[in-house]
């Protein structure tokens, strides 16, 4: 989860009784979801969907993936969006979802939702229902290494940052070592051996 900063502007209507939301959602784009070794290959420009197509849409950030609260665990948080349109939407594309608010001083700023990729469609009435979830799916994928080991923890997660294309502004000792090369764990297991 990204934390963003918001104008004096939005923290007052947010408050208020009277603000009105906006929703537009931004599909697509050069960036493409890599999966297992698999880019989904979206290459479609941006086409934004505003409030008048973004029918509605959830977002779903759990604490946890089950009953207990383990520490480096990686949840997706998931989306569902439905967007009146007949244009395309590649497989697996990418869905980045803003909200804006009105108010008696006109529009807020848009503020990101998250980024979300298509894992599933249906089609009813004219409408596309998706169901999305973040790029964290990808950390399910083995863990490839082409470190020497053992190796520090830190030089570990820069690698795994760099396979999955994300930025953290996390710190690890550089003392902390992982001692052999696991050919059979997966990303998301290593960053909770990292945790």
């Amino acid at each position: 989860m990204q934390v963003y900063s918001t104008s004096q502007k939005y923290k007052d209507y947010i408050t208020s009784s009277n603000r009105e939301f906006e929703v537009r959602a931004i599909v697509g784009g050069k960036d493409a979801i890599i999966y297992n070794g698999v880019s989904s290959g979206s290459t479609y420009g941006l086409v934004v969907y505003g409030s008048d197509e973004v029918v509605e849409f959830t977002v779903e950030d759990m604490l946890t993936g089950g009953d207990e609260l383990t520490i480096g665990t990686v949840i997706p948080a998931k989306l569902n969006i439905k967007i009146k349109t007949i244009n395309p939407i590649s497989t697996n594309a990418k869905i980045a979802p803003q909200i804006r608010l009105n108010g008696p001083d006109g529009y807020t700023e848009w503020i990101p939702m998250g980024e979300f990729y298509i894992d599933s469609r249906s089609y009813s009435n004219g409408v596309w229902i998706f169901s999305c979830i973040d790029k964290l799916i990808t950390t399910e994928q083995p863990y490839v290494s082409n470190l020497t080991y053992p190796v520090a923890m830190s030089d570990v997660f820069k690698e795994i940052l760099d396979i999955l294309g994300i930025e953290s502004d996390a710190v690890i000792n550089s003392t902390f070592q992982i001692p052999y090369k696991d050919e059979t764990i997966s990303i998301r297991d290593m960053l909770s051996c990292i945790a």
